[in-house]
């Protein structure tokens, strides 16, 4: 089949944009391509409670999908778990909802943040903030310290260096708290 002049030009008219867009996206083609997998993490409450009364809560990774393990952590103090959430300074669990979360820990001189600080950051509106990932070196050793200001304590050293290693590594998407 031949085209005129003409006809070429039409054509021609109709056909460079959508070589433009078949170039400029080429993501967008086929509607079989599959769906990457990615990293994330969520943080629910056990029916665990520690010497003290607080309340254990998991922490739970998936790389690319797959459930990796579980953390035990602890979040808020015994008598803070039933505060209003949304307040900030009064030491209750951060609020549900999801966060982002940092890539790297920064130092912390602070004892009970026990020097390794990783930082999450909530993706909806909350009058709180500097919430993150530590160790509580005071789990179950000082009741009147035992527990967090409403960051995700890790009860370990060896639990804490395994987690921000995944994090580091696999780079999560999301940390979602469900923890009602």
């Amino acid at each position: 089949m031949f085209f005129s002049r003409s006809q070429i030009s039409k054509i021609g008219i109709l056909c460079i944009p959508l070589l433009i867009s078949c170039s400029v996206y080429p993501h967008m083609g086929n509607a079989t391509d599959k769906i990457k997998p990615y990293s994330y993490l969520t943080v629910e409450k056990s029916d665990e409670f520690n010497k003290f009364g607080n309340p254990i809560f998991k922490v739970s990774i998936y790389e690319n999908g797959v459930h990796k393990g579980d953390f035990k952590t602890v979040i808020g103090r015994a008598n803070t778990q039933m505060l209003d959430r949304s307040i900030p300074g009064n030491h209750s669990p951060l609020p549900n909802g999801k966060y982002s979360v940092d890539r790297t820990w920064v130092y912390s001189p602070t004892y009970e943040i026990g020097e390794k600080f990783l930082p999450i950051y909530p993706l909806f509106n909350t009058r709180r903030s500097e919430f993150g990932f530590h160790l509580d070196p005071s789990f179950e050793k000082d009741k009147k310290e035992d527990g967090t200001a409403g960051c995700i304590g890790i009860i370990s050293i060896e639990d804490r260096d395994k987690l921000f290693n995944f994090i580091s590594r696999t780079q999560p998407r999301y940390l979602e708290v469900n923890i009602k």
